[in-house]
């Protein structure tokens, strides 16, 4: 599995990352925010296989790519 980071999240989440599946959306923030917790500062959105997820509930069961993605605005 894949963790891409974008932005200014990418010096944040500086190394590899252990995550252990099944997880719902609400506890991997959890867990990326006890790992690294300048992440609690940051507004930002999480796509699991290149979908944004909102919903905490979300179940990931094994996700081939996870995105840490910084607010974005389209044109």
């Amino acid at each position: 599995m894949e963790i891409k980071t974008f932005g200014k999240i990418t010096e944040i989440v500086n190394k590899e990352i252990e995550l252990a599946f099944p997880m719902n959306l609400a506890e991997l923030k959890t867990t990326l925010e006890e790992q690294f917790p300048l992440l609690k500062t940051l507004m930002y959105s999480i796509a699991i296989n290149d979908e944004l997820i909102s919903d905490e509930d979300y179940m990931i069961i094994q996700p081939q790519s996870i995105a840490l993605m910084p607010p974005f605005s389209g044109g």
